[in-house]
């Protein structure tokens, strides 16, 4: 498989790609979680630290259904996202991949290079995602960090709107 990316070649040599069993990794993520939670609709809880260690566990005991990756830029983790290969909800015998938790660090995000980064971690889920016959990759980020510009990122990158995930406290 073949992925194209017109990203600038600058950029490509001061990023790093992990994925799979081997981007599951407390250190590189819980950092970036710690942020992604403190910037969420449910930061007057408390971050739970061991919940985000067991999701990275199961990434790394069960890599051949649940991924991760982590880009990061000059050694410095910018982004991570976690995800898994799940038949779709309608159809068991067609399997997508669904980002179920990802984060763009806050200080790039609305940069061109948060742009680029954002783009090397969707290369990375398909190119995770491709040899397992995924039907299509759904992004389900359900902690309202940076909606919009979530949203015009994933546009951007050819996603279609599905809906949208809402919240009431009770």
């Amino acid at each position: 498989m073949t992925l194209h990316t017109d990203l600038p070649p600058a950029l490509l040599r001061r990023t790093e790609v992990t994925v799979g069993r081997h981007a599951a990794r407390p250190d590189l993520i819980v950092p970036l979680a710690r942020q992604m939670h403190r910037e969420s609709l449910f930061a007057d809880l408390p971050f739970d630290q061991p919940q985000v260690e067991r999701l990275l566990a199961q990434v790394h005991d069960d890599s051949g259904y649940h991924g991760a990756v982590v880009v990061s830029l000059e050694a410095e983790p910018v982004a991570f996202a976690l995800f898994a290969f799940e038949p779709m909800r309608t159809h068991s015998a067609s399997w997508i991949t669904v980002i179920h938790t990802a984060h763009l660090r806050s200080d790039i995000r609305d940069t061109a290079t948060g742009s680029a980064v954002w783009q090397r971690v969707m290369l990375a889920v398909r190119g995770w995602s491709a040899p397992r016959g995924v039907r299509g990759i759904q992004v389900a980020l359900g902690l309202g960090v940076a909606v919009p510009r979530m949203d015009a990122l994933l546009t951007a990158d050819g996603a279609t709107p599905l809906g949208g995930a809402f919240f009431s406290r009770l």
